[in-house]
């Protein structure tokens, strides 16, 4: 069973968590396996309850319903002393859902062959581990046959997008791995930059910077980046 806390005023509650909880079942209360979702009623989420045998109806407060009890998960004598979650509903039986849009082949610039490129998606925010980043580079016979074997997928060949589409990956952080085909994506904005994708472009090729579809000179010497994601229209944009 999951039951959804909306909380008014979030707070930081992560040393209580995560929740415990039990279930009136007879004369006493029982422990359930439960998974917290809300760092013990500090945030919004959902808390999961799985019941080994089914609660109980009995009168407490005035009331015959079943009952069940959450309370924080206490380390240290003392630590609950200021816990009071501020609670603005609770709701049983929800689900997390979005309403998601799939965006395919959209052209998202250039590189000039720098180091740090960071190129903005026209429809942010993405969902987590939806991102499909492919650059078209000019690859050599053994380079993209070594690319095919050792994934199938890793260049894209589609007759109305010409060229050798590489599939690059998601890195932590490209400075700590081979930077050739890596990208970061951020879900805020660092401080010297608009929102976008952060990546690390060591071609060997040079070429002028574009994000326009329109200007096809020199395509030989210009590597373009296409994505295909999942988007959202909450704020929360990648980099």
């Amino acid at each position: 069973m999951n039951v959804l806390f909306v909380i008014d005023r979030e707070s930081d509650q992560s040393k209580l968590a995560p929740l415990t909880a039990d279930a009136l079942v007879g004369d006493h209360f029982a422990p359930l396996v439960r998974s917290d979702g809300t760092r013990a009623l500090g945030e919004t989420g959902l808390l999961t309850l799985t019941f080994s045998e089914p609660p109980t109806q009995a009168e407490l407060f005035g009331q015959t319903l079943a009952w069940l009890r959450a309370a924080p998960t206490v380390k240290n004598p003392g630590d609950d002393a200021g816990w009071a979650p501020s609670l603005k509903g609770a709701y049983l039986n929800a689900a997390w859902a979005s309403a998601t849009e799939t965006l395919t082949r959209e052209l998202v610039g250039s590189s000039e062959g720098a180091p740090g490129l960071m190129l903005t998606l026209a429809r942010p925010p993405v969902l987590r581990n939806t991102l499909e980043l492919r650059v078209r580079e000019p690859l050599g016979e053994e380079e993209r046959r070594a690319l095919l074997q050792a994934d199938p997928t890793r260049v894209l060949n589609d007759p109305n997008l010409p060229g050798d589409w590489v599939l690059w990956k998601k890195v932590v952080d490209p400075g700590d791995e081979d930077p050739r085909r890596a990208y970061m994506r951020w879900t805020k904005p660092p401080a010297r930059s608009a929102s976008g994708m952060d990546c690390m472009v060591p071609f060997r090729r040079s070429g002028a910077t574009r994000s326009s579809r329109s200007d096809t000179s020199a395509r030989s010497r210009r590597q373009r980046a296409r994505s295909t994601s999942q988007a959202t229209r909450s704020r929360l944009v990648p980099r």
